[in-house]
C-alpha cells in the first residue's frame, strides 16, 4: 500500500491494533517505550518510501529530501486542506443551496451493479476548482476538503448538517461495538479504523469504503459469532 500512494492505510491498521492491544493489556513501561519506537520506525518508513516514489516518478521538478517530504506532509499538507475548506466555506455555505441532502447514498451501490456509477474520487477536481492548483494531463493531483467540504459543495447548510450527523452515527456505533459484551465488538471497531477513523478524506468515499470494508468483514463475523455460540452450547451441555 506503501508503493501505491496509500500509506495512511497501513499506518492506521498499525493504530488500530496497538489500541485493540491496549484495551486487554495494559502496557508496561517497557513496551510502551517499544511501541512509540515502532511507531516512529514507521512513520519513518512511510516517509522515506513517499521520498522515493516522489523523485523516482519525477513528481516534483527538482530532487526532494526527507525533511522536506516530512515538512510537506506532516504541517504543508494540512494547512493546504485547511485552506482549501476554508475557501469552500466563504465561497459556498452562504448560497443557500437546495440540493439532495442525501446525495451519497449512491456511495453504497456496488459499481459490479451499477457500472456507470460516477467516480467518487474527485482529488483533482477539488484541487482545480477550490484549491486553485493546476492540474496537467501527465500529473494528476489529489486534494482533500476534508469530510465536510463535499457535503458543503453538495448541498450547503443543509449538507454539512446531515454529514454531520452521519459522522456523529458512526461514531456513536463503533462506541457502543467497542464496549460490547464479546470481543467481536472492539476487533470490528479496530479493524475499521483505517476506513472511519480519517477526516481527510471525500465524503461519499468515505461512506462507499467503510461499507464496502465492513460488508467485507460480515462473513467472518458471522462465522465467530457461530463458533462462540456452539461452543457455549458444547459448555453448557457438559455442564
Amino acid at each position: 500500500m506503501m508503493q501505491v500512494m496509500q500509506a495512511p492505510v497501513p499506518v492506521f491498521m498499525l493504530l488500530g491494533l496497538a489500541l485493540l492491544w491496549l484495551s486487554v493489556r495494559p502496557p508496561t513501561l517497557r513496551v510502551a517505550l517499544a511501541a512509540l519506537a515502532c511507531l516512529v520506525g514507521a512513520l519513518g518508513a512511510v516517509i522515506l518510501v513517499k521520498t522515493q516514489i516522489i523523485n523516482e516518478r519525477g513528481l516534483t521538478l527538482s530532487h526532494v529530501t526527507v525533511g522536506r517530504t516530512l515538512v510537506s506532509k506532516l504541517i504543508e499538507r494540512q494547512m493546504e486542506s485547511a485552506g482549501c475548506l476554508n475557501h469552500v466555506v466563504e465561497n459556498q455555505l452562504s448560497r443557500g443551496i437546495s440540493a439532495d441532502p442525501f446525495y451519497f447514498d449512491i456511495a453504497v451501490v456496488p459499481r459490479a451493479v451499477w457500472p456507470d456509477k460516477p467516480s467518487l474520487s474527485r482529488g483533482a477536481e477539488f484541487a482545480q476548482f477550490h484549491c486553485g492548483i493546476r492540474i496537467s494531463a501527465n500529473k494528476n493531483h489529489s486534494e482533500t476538503l476534508t469530510l465536510l467540504g463535499e457535503p458543503i459543495l453538495e448541498a450547503g447548510a443543509t449538507g454539512l448538517v446531515v454529514a454531520e450527523l452521519v459522522i456523529l452515527g458512526i461514531a456513536l456505533l463503533a462506541l457502543r461495538a467497542v464496549f460490547a459484551d464479546t470481543a467481536l465488538g472492539p476487533i470490528t471497531v479496530a479493524a475499521l479504523i483505517p476506513w472511519i477513523g480519517t477526516f481527510q478524506q471525500h465524503f461519499a468515499l468515505y461512506i462507499a469504503n467503510g461499507t464496502k470494508m465492513f460488508l467485507a468483514m460480515v462473513p467472518f463475523i458471522l462465522l465467530v459469532a457461530f463458533a462462540r455460540r456452539r461452543r457455549r452450547r458444547m459448555s453448557a451441555a457438559r455442564a
